[in-house]
């Protein structure tokens, strides 16, 4: 039976696998984590859940990132550098994307070519997305049932054409300035919804 040969020195001292994100983790994000998450908390405004998002997405770049890191350069100025840039980057995206939906509610008639524009510059993907979120906006909302469905019937997002104000009252069996007044406040609220801080 032959002899087991014995590791050569260097594999000896062959540092043992370590999950490398997980190492730059602890290096440059763990011991700055309270700095970051209070920062996350002012860019969101307050709002705890965005800003848990704004601290994932940030920690995933800081970790991605540490190949650019130059030694001798503090770790705390790193990260809080990137997380900056990327927390204030989501925010300006979430509030364009909530003004694009306040566009959208306030001009939701395809007749209306304010809508055409909106959407020509969303694409028709993103189109379908925002049409997702102001159904969603008014399946939650404290709206009538009536005024719910009125709502989706006039602007075409109940998955019908969108209406002038007497079709629609015509079909609620409504005087057109009720349906006027409940569309108005629908589009309010909805808009409210949207600007709560």
């Amino acid at each position: 039976m032959a002899k087991k040969k014995a590791n050569p020195a260097w594999m000896k001292k062959w540092p043992k696998k370590q999950n490398v994100a997980e190492e730059r983790f602890n290096r440059f994000v763990k011991p700055f984590e309270k700095t970051l998450g209070h920062m996350a908390l002012r860019i969101a405004n307050g709002k705890r859940e965005l800003a848990e998002d704004y601290l994932a997405k940030a920690t995933l770049k800081i970790v991605s990132g540490t190949g650019n890191y130059q030694k001798g350069r503090p770790k705390q100025n790193f990260a809080i550098v990137i997380a900056r840039h990327s927390m204030l980057n989501d925010a300006l995206a979430e509030r364009s994307y909530r003004r694009t939906i306040r566009e959208y509610i306030t001009t939701s008639s395809n007749r209306n070519p304010g809508t055409k524009n909106i959407l020509n510059k969303l694409g028709r993907s993103n189109e379908k997305e925002i049409i997702k979120v102001v159904k969603m906006l008014v399946d939650v909302s404290d709206l009538s049932q009536r005024d719910k469905a009125m709502f989706l019937h006039h602007t075409g997002l109940g998955g019908n054409t969108p209406k002038k104000y007497r079709e629609t009252a015509a079909h609620f069996g409504v005087p057109t300035g009720t349906a006027q007044r409940v569309i108005f406040n629908a589009r309010k609220k909805l808009k409210e919804m949207l600007s709560e801080k």
